[in-house]
């Protein structure tokens, strides 16, 4: 069995600031990150109305454009940057004060999270939970689906399909075998994207009001718009695998198994969790139950 975020819990040695403006609500946040004791979590303080929103599968209400977190009727939005960042390097607890209902998209990826926290890390005394899968899991809707199966890995096999011609066959798929290192050297920097033809839809929403190619990779209908390019070939499809992780990581603790998506988002992926729960799919095990116990008592034999 791979750890694949490590043993033990962690959370910050110190408070960390971050400031910018959301994707969709375009307004400006200031979202600050301090410690929390083992066993507390990933909770939001918003201090603008004095609410707290656990991280919990029990508040998660993804919408198509974002991940979505709600407690007693007040909520925050687009947090699976932030999340994936946090499961990247090893935070289980964290209480984040946030001024506004979005969190801050930065450059679009995780990048900013995982810089200005990394050098405050803290690995604390308890022994960390991970969710091991017992049996497969599947949701689909409108051709595309999210699958889940027992492994002794965390495992990602994912692919986006697009009727355009930028989309050559070499950047519609990626599978990876996740850790810690993989993240943060491969995954973390992969930006969020969207196509200029939608975005008047989007606008009339009231969504993507802060977009523009500081912080999204924009496609016409010939290609990439921002000068800049895209910073891997695979950067599309390795973002969707960010938005997954960040997704997955609601469940509040890291979750091994094989992922099988083919354009998958985030409401699918919030019906995966969904599911996992309502079938009783999942096991919660600790290194300290795998050393007392052995992974034989516990009958992990489904995983391969």
């Amino acid at each position: 069995m791979i750890l694949p975020f490590g043993v033990f819990q962690g959370t910050l040695s110190a408070a960390v600031t971050f400031k910018g403006v959301g994707v969709h609500f375009g307004k400006p946040v200031t979202m600050q990150v301090f410690p929390a004791p083992p066993d507390h979590g990933i909770q939001f303080v918003r201090t603008d109305c004095s609410a707290v929103i656990s991280i919990s599968p029990n508040n998660l209400k993804s919408k198509g454009y974002c991940t979505i977190f709600e407690e007693n009727g007040v909520s925050v939005h687009t947090t699976e940057h932030f999340l994936a960042a946090c499961l990247g390097l090893g935070i289980d607890n964290a209480m984040v004060k946030i001024d506004g209902p979005e969190l801050p998209i930065f450059d679009g990826s995780s990048s900013a999270f995982l810089l200005k926290m990394a050098g405050f890390v803290e690995q604390q005394s308890r022994h960390k939970d991970y969710f091991l899968v017992r049996r497969s899991i599947k949701v689909e809707k409108n051709g595309a689906f999210c699958e889940i199966e027992p492994c002794s890995q965390l495992k990602v096999n994912f692919t986006i399909s697009y009727s355009h011609p930028f989309f050559s066959s070499d950047r519609l798929n990626r599978y990876m075998i996740i850790d810690q290192d993989v993240f943060i050297n491969e995954l973390a920097w992969a930006r969020t994207y969207g196509f200029v033809s939608q975005l008047p839809q989007l606008k009339q929403m009231g969504l993507a009001q802060g977009a523009s190619m500081k912080n999204t990779v924009v496609l016409d209908e010939n290609g990439v718009l921002n000068p800049e390019g895209l910073r891997h070939d695979k950067e599309l499809v390795s973002h969707k695998i960010l938005d997954l992780l960040g997704d997955l990581y609601g469940l509040g603790s890291p979750i091994i198994g094989k992922v099988n998506a083919y354009c998958s988002g985030h409401a699918l992926n919030s019906m995966l969790i969904s599911e996992l729960i309502s079938q009783d799919a999942l096991v919660r095990i600790s290194h300290s139950s795998l050393v007392e116990k052995g992974a034989q008592q516990l009958d992990y034999s489904f995983c391969d």
